[in-house]
């Protein structure tokens, strides 16, 4: 199943020529347009077959590749989001339709174990390597 190119117009264009101008060696590279499902294929080919490639390639147990990654990816940053939320709910929120109290308060208690444990587990898996 293939999706509509029309229904992204956001994409069209912009993404895959726009980096080509930032990173691409001319003018004459990012005029070119790619279509969506290319663009789709061409991006899944590259992550997944690098991926592939570092865990088939390398000697190393799996999760110990992808446990820094899910420490800060994952974990950490839920915990920053939780405070970004509660900054974006004051500043851009109607006072209407702000959180309540209850919602607040859940928010701050995930949002400190979500930042704070993770550092934890950070720290002793550095701690790990000396």
């Amino acid at each position: 199943m293939t999706d509509d190119p029309a229904r992204y117009p956001e994409l069209k264009n912009r993404s895959f020529s726009g980096a080509l101008r930032i990173f691409g060696p001319g003018a004459i590279i990012a005029s070119v347009t790619v279509a969506i499902e290319k663009f789709r294929l061409a991006a899944i080919l590259w992550v997944g077959g690098g991926g592939l490639a570092l865990l088939w390639g390398l000697d190393k147990d799996p999760v110990v590749i992808v446990t820094p990654a899910a420490l800060v990816g994952s974990s950490l940053t839920c915990g920053l989001w939780c405070f970004a939320i509660m900054w974006s709910d004051r500043v851009h929120t109607p006072k209407a339709l702000r959180m309540g109290a209850k919602l607040k308060i859940a928010l701050l208690i995930s949002g400190i174990f979500l930042t704070f444990i993770p550092m934890v587990g950070i720290t002793k898996y550095v701690q790990g390597f000396f």
